[in-house]
């Protein structure tokens, strides 16, 4: 009898590693021991591996029926092949958080704005929880122009979203500031250590003694290694995994972010497209700090400063607001900060009411197999096919980025379905590339991309030689590729800028939240005023005292010069005797 053993793949070679004939026995614990003559095969089985690409066969000269040992006529069949390896990272819900907060500002006198911890109706209003309590600091605050902004004293006539105006006691003198929500959520999830995943699949087709063939499959997984034929004369061992030449991320110190509500919306009807990677560190899960995702009503409202800042000085590097930025990046030809793209083809997956993240790995990841079934001899097929390279690409990038890109096409243009392995060796200053091997069917072609990366920070012209190798590792085709890099682009952040040079002392001890207003709120402090070093609000004192004194002066001698009713509150003594 003749079994032929059909091995798939995409990304790799599948090989023979042994086989030998052996006697195997079993052992229930009686005396007798049923033992038979087995043949043990021992297979690397790779990653996402056609089903016609090799083959291995074996002759059994005879099997047992019920009427005694036969000459076999007809071959019995069997086609091993393995689903594409994936990662499955579990998921474990967190919270949700809003897409973009917003800050209201509402304009009111300084009578009217309320924001007090326990005011029954503050300008901004409470927002509630689903108990109906108010939510601690969820009123806003309010920013009001203090006294020597309304009389002109102050040259810093600017408050948070307002311009403070001159001697204006009405609305626009104080200005409420509110959190308001975007209307999109996004729900956010712990990623958990990755778990491999695949089906490696048997199927067995047999013979009836009239030459009828019928058909059975055994299954195995990394959950389930060990299956037998339903006539167990056929066992399929998953022995592990090799370790891949690039493993899946490590995505454990990084959250999921999916769009989730409403429904409707379209980013939520997207699906995985626009999901997103955030750092643990960039996330406030209790909303207490600015500038963060999650910041809420206690960063909002606990700011230092807040009132001489812009408006939205909290509300930066929220989920809107790194989307816009991948949005920007990719549309430029850049690769993504944020988007689950810049690890892999990612998409989620709920089975069983178990959600998990699955990413699709490229690249080998093979497994050792073993195979016992009756049989001395073994062969090993392999089909050999002619092969070309349609195109190979490369656009221009800028250096030290993630951008470069390798396009290619490659078709088989034999007669028969084979195993390719296409491969680029450039130029010095461009990091390795690692070579990928796949199945084709006759006549068929496939698209390949490949990741360029340029260690080099300067411009500079590179050349790539891209390479196909057939199932055996000759050469069938080959194409020279060049591409040029753009200077790598110096970003300093928030730091650095244009100005003109200033002449002065270095301050080095200060603490630039410390200012006057802060250390001495009262007008009317003039040894803070003194222990501080305030002097621009000395002379506003003194101002002041100054201007209260010639009021009082010029009143009373407006009073004496015309006769006012009210002259004898001002009265002399003189004036008393007569």
């Amino acid at each position: 009898m003749i079994i032929s053993l059909i091995l798939s793949l995409q990304l790799a070679s599948s090989y023979l590693i042994a086989s030998s004939s052996i006697e195997s026995c079993l052992n229930s614990g009686s005396n007798d021991m049923n033992c038979t003559n087995k043949l043990v095969v021992s297979l690397s089985v790779n990653n996402d591996q056609g089903a016609d690409t090799e083959s291995l066969e074996t002759i059994i000269n005879t099997t047992s029926t019920s009427e005694g040992s036969k000459q076999l006529v007809y071959p019995i069949k069997i086609t091993l092949s393995k689903t594409k390896v994936t990662a499955r990272y579990p998921l474990r819900y967190r919270q949700d958080f809003n897409s973009r907060a917003r800050e209201l500002v509402i304009f009111t006198s300084i009578f009217d704005c309320q924001d007090g911890a326990y005011s029954n109706s503050p300008t901004c209003g409470w927002k509630t929880d689903s108990k109906g309590d108010r939510i601690w600091d969820s009123q806003g605050y309010c920013c009001d122009c203090d006294f020597s902004q309304i009389i002109g004293l102050d040259d810093t006539t600017y408050t948070r979203g307002q311009s403070c105006q001159l001697f204006n006691l009405g609305t626009g003198s104080s200005s409420a500031h509110c959190l308001v929500w975007d209307e999109l959520w996004y729900s956010a999830y712990e990623i958990s250590t990755y778990q491999t995943y695949y089906l490696l699949t048997a199927y067995i087709s047999k013979a009836y003694e009239n030459g009828t063939y019928y058909q059975e499959k055994i299954v195995v997984s990394p959950s389930v290694p060990v299956q037998s034929s339903a006539e167990k004369d056929i066992i399929v061992r998953l022995i592990g995994d090799f370790s891949p030449n690039t493993p899946p991320p490590t995505l454990s110190d990084q959250y999921l972010f999916s769009a989730s509500r409403p429904v409707s919306n379209t980013r939520v009807l997207m699906g995985s497209r626009y999901w997103m990677f955030i750092d643990g560190d960039d996330i406030s899960w209790d909303g207490t700090q600015c500038n963060k995702v999650g910041s809420s009503y206690t960063a909002f409202r606990g700011q230092g400063n807040k009132c001489e800042m812009q408006p939205r000085s909290c509300f930066l590097n929220q989920l809107e607001d790194r989307h816009q930025t991948d949005i920007k990046r990719t549309a430029n030809g850049q690769a993504p900060l944020y988007f689950i793209s810049k690890e892999g083809n990612f998409s989620k997956v709920i089975s069983n009411s178990d959600a998990y993240l699955q990413l699709n790995i490229d690249g080998n990841f093979g497994s050792l197999v073993t195979i016992e079934l009756n049989g001395d001899k073994l062969k090993f097929i392999t089909n050999v096919s002619k092969g070309k390279i349609d195109y190979a690409h490369i656009g221009n990038f800028e250096a030290l980025s993630y951008d470069g890109v390798l396009d290619a096409q490659v078709s088989n243009v034999g007669n028969v379905a084979a195993q390719f392995t296409l491969g680029a060796n450039c130029s010095s200053g461009v990091a390795a590339i690692e070579a990928k091997t796949f199945s084709l069917k006759a006549m068929e072609s496939k698209d390949l991309e490949f990741d360029v990366n340029v260690q080099k920070s300067n411009a500079s012209q590179y050349e790539c030689n891209a390479t196909l190798y057939n199932s055996i590792g000759i050469v069938v085709d080959y194409l020279v590729v060049n591409f040029n890099t753009s200077s790598r682009h110096t970003d300093t952040g928030s730091e650095g800028g244009n100005g003109p040079k200033l002449n002065g002392d270095n301050t080095t001890d200060s603490n630039p939240n410390d200012s006057c207003s802060e250390s001495c709120p009262q007008w009317f402090n003039i040894f803070c005023f003194l222990v501080d070093g305030c002097w621009g609000d000395i002379i506003i004192f003194f101002s002041i005292i100054f201007g209260i004194c010639l009021f009082v002066i010029l009143t009373k001698f407006v009073i004496r010069r015309y006769g006012i009713c009210c002259q004898k509150l001002f009265a002399t003594k003189e004036d008393n005797k007569k």
